[in-house]
């Protein structure tokens, strides 16, 4: 089972400055591909899952898939969601 707390690290979001469109969701995927590697982004403190905060109103796979390509510029296909904790979601996907 994915344990969320031992993925908590991966999981924060930067300290930015707040966009008045963005609810207190978060959510994040974790993107394997074939070899089993995981894409992780190095942000300005810590290490990243892809992903972010989701629009007021906005569907969470549509906001999940909009973080992605404007995280990493990767079209996102079918997720899983695997772990929910407070208002954090983490899906699962495979990288194209």
């Amino acid at each position: 089972m994915f344990n969320l707390d031992k993925w908590s690290q991966f999981v924060k979001e930067s300290k930015r400055k707040p966009d008045p469109n963005d609810s207190e969701e978060v959510v994040k995927v974790v993107l394997v591909n074939d070899d089993g590697k995981i894409l992780i982004l190095k942000g300005p403190h810590n290490w990243e899952l892809p992903g972010g905060h989701l629009h007021k109103g906005e569907d969470p796979i549509s906001g999940l898939k909009r973080e992605v390509d404007e995280e990493v510029g990767l079209n996102l296909g079918k997720v899983n969601k695997v772990a929910v904790k407070e208002k954090r979601a983490i899906y699962k996907g495979n990288l194209p």
